[in-house]
Formats: C-alpha cells, sequence, structure tokens
C-alpha cells in the first residue's frame, strides 16, 4: 500500500473521530445551557434572577434558542473541526444580559469543561 495513502486514510479517520467527540461535547454543553436556563418565572413574574445566577424564564424563548452551529460530525469537519454554542438570532439578548451580570452560556461552559475534557479524550 502507497504510503502517501495510508497516512491520509490515517489523518481522515482521525478528524473523523475529533469531529465527532466534538460534537458529542457541543451537544452536551447545549443540553447543560438548556437545563441552567429552565428555571421557570410564572406570572406575573414578580421574582426575577438576581444578577450573578441564570436568568428564570417567562417564555423559555432563550433556552429554547440556545443552539450549535453544526447539525452533524460531518459539518465539524466541514468548518476546520470547529463548533459553536450560543444563542440564535432571535435571542441575542442572552448576551447581553450575560454583560450586566448575569450567567450565560459560557458559564454553563465553565461548570461543566472537566466533562467536555474528558469527551475530548484530555
Amino acid at each position: 500500500m502507497d504510503p502517501e495513502a495510508s497516512f491520509d486514510e490515517l489523518k481522515r479517520r482521525a478528524n473523523e473521530e475529533v469531529a465527532r467527540r466534538l460534537f458529542a461535547a457541543a451537544l452536551m454543553v447545549q443540553a447543560e445551557a438548556k437545563r441552567d436556563y429552565s428555571r421557570a418565572n410564572p406570572a406575573p413574574h414578580a421574582s426575577p434572577a438576581p444578577k450573578g445566577t441564570f436568568p428564570k424564564a417567562r417564555t423559555f424563548n432563550l433556552r429554547d434558542s440556545i443552539a450549535i452551529d453544526a447539525a452533524s460530525p460531518a459539518d465539524v469537519t466541514a468548518a476546520g473541526l470547529r463548533v459553536r454554542v450560543g444563542y440564535l438570532t432571535g435571542a441575542a439578548y442572552g448576551g447581553s444580559l450575560a454583560r450586566k451580570g448575569w450567567l450565560g452560556v459560557k458559564d454553563t461552559y465553565d461548570r461543566v469543561r472537566g466533562r467536555v475534557a474528558r469527551l475530548l479524550g484530555g
């Protein structure tokens, strides 16, 4: 077998495994962030979350708008082995709330960083 072809196949399989693990990590961070954003604030919305905690939900739009920018490990590979977790455009106010003192997706990531490292093999 051609050594260059063998190397290319090894590299392809390694990239597929890295993409699979990155995708799994992104899904886990997304699920954890949605869990963090699942505390309800029922009508009449009289008890908002204090700064330093995750915002309480009124409509759950923010929770439901936490997304990853890949639909599969193949998308992660196509993006150069990159995947992002964040808010959809209609929920960009999540970032604004985080800048004003409430917790956000980055805080969820910080909380589960060790689990992400284990998923990635670190």
